[in-house]
């Protein structure tokens, strides 16, 4: 696991993320084998279940990527 993950883990939550807790906390919704169907799919599932990870944010503000 990447170095980064567990610093920020351990920094955001007060404990160090493992393997374990990534493989018992991740789960596949669906499966494609052509990237650019596996990419619009992966889009929708966002957009749909999590659209504030649309949102991106700049040293200026914020700027809405939807709607």
């Amino acid at each position: 696991m990447r170095k980064h993950y567990s610093e920020h883990s351990q920094r955001a939550h007060g404990e160090r993320i493992t393997r374990q807790d990534m493989v018992d906390n991740t789960s596949i919704l669906d499966r494609e084998n052509n990237m650019w169907k596996l990419r619009i799919l992966e889009a929708a599932y966002i957009l749909e279940h999590c659209p504030s990870m649309c949102d991106q944010r700049e040293h200026r503000g914020r700027i809405t990527l939807t709607g």
